[in-house]
């Protein structure tokens, strides 16, 4: 457990995790590459009155849970967990369930980066008409590659019992999946990285980020020439590595030298 400026950050496995602080609560389930600590205390520090947990699993989380009576408003999944089996997924959320119900179950969000993944069907299914896995209420969606400010107006919007379904999900109805079993696709091509095309994905702010750190500045120095806290620096940096596709910083930094032709 981390303390920061009075708010609760929890990542891993802790037998008092969920122990009823009077606090609202967000639990992020998934691997700490997408919930990673900076992003965990950039909402903890953002969002007041509010903890935020991360466990690597839905079976972590159903054996965290205690009888205390936490106060879990919202339980966001990464989409990543629920793929590979939709069985297992279901039968994992169920096990949650069941240690919520006897104080009430929280809402519950798919978090994605890619609206195309096999785990956007079948959360709009329980968005439209509830599982049995699940008796309590489907929120929505929470989608990663949004700029910060839209990315935490989304989690207070979950956290305060609202719904969010993104617009891109609205103008493209997601059909239920088919009841029969089809063959499986073929893999999809190498992705072809072109120079002048990478930075295409990030936002202005997540460009501007990376041209700092690219010149050689380390994450305090870029926050203090943008006047933005350090955390929020970092969840910027996690979320520039995660659309470029790399695995750090310095890989970051050599594709945004790459694609510009800039030196350091």
């Amino acid at each position: 457990m981390r303390q920061t400026t009075g708010l609760t950050v929890h990542s891993g496995t802790r037998a008092d995790a969920f122990a009823d602080t009077g606090r609202d609560t967000i639990v992020f389930v998934g691997s700490k590459r997408s919930f990673s600590g900076p992003a965990l205390r950039t909402v903890a520090s953002e969002i007041r009155d509010l903890d935020a947990l991360q466990c690597d699993s839905l079976e972590e989380c159903a054996r965290e849970i205690t009888k205390t009576g936490a106060n879990v408003r919202c339980l966001v999944v990464d989409a990543r967990i629920c793929q590979a089996n939709d069985t297992a997924f279901l039968q994992g959320l169920a096990g949650v369930a069941r240690q919520f119900e006897p104080h009430g179950l929280p809402g519950l969000a798919l978090a994605f980066w890619d609206q195309d993944c096999a785990a956007v069907p079948l959360f709009a299914q329980m968005l439209d008409g509830g599982s049995p896995h699940w008796p309590g209420p489907v929120q929505g969606f929470l989608p990663m590659a949004q700029p910060l400010d839209i990315w935490l107006a989304v989690i207070r919007l979950l956290i305060s019992g609202g719904s969010y379904v993104p617009a891109e999900l609205m103008t493209h109805p997601v059909a239920a999946p088919p009841p029969a079993a089809k063959p499986e696709p073929a893999a999809k091509p190498a992705r072809v990285i072109v120079p002048e095309r990478v930075l295409e994905t990030l936002t202005d702010r997540e460009t501007e980020v990376l041209s700092l750190v690219a010149s050689g500045l380390q994450n305090k120095q870029v926050a203090g020439m943008l006047d933005l806290s350090e955390h929020t620096i970092k969840l910027h940096m996690h979320h520039i590595i995660a659309k470029l596709e790399v695995k750090n910083r310095t890989e970051a930094a050599m594709r945004y030298i790459s694609a510009t032709g800039k030196k350091p």
